[in-house]
């Protein structure tokens, strides 16, 4: 049930990543959906820090890095995501 539920919100992940990478002013997208993009990758940013390490042991290096990304998080902000588990 967890691989599903994965692979949806994967998919829902890679798409918000898609449409705000894409210009704003040129791209396909309208401004509603950029804004609701961003909006779902606050949220998925949260799910993420919540479900760090089963994020790390589900995924494949390649695709733990490219979901870290998608996410727009860089090689710093995963440092503070590990020191702050571990400091609880």
């Amino acid at each position: 049930m967890f691989n599903f539920f994965l692979k949806i919100r994967l998919k829902a992940i890679n798409n918000s990543a898609l449409i705000l990478n894409a210009n704003p002013f040129s791209g396909p997208y309208s401004l509603n959906q950029i804004e609701k993009a961003r909006k779902n990758r606050e949220i998925n940013q949260k799910w993420f820090v919540r479900n760090y390490f089963k994020m790390k042991n589900a995924l494949t290096k390649p695709g733990f890095e490219k979901l870290v990304d998608d996410l727009g998080f860089n090689s710093l902000d995963l440092y503070k995501i590990e020191q702050a588990y571990k400091n609880q």
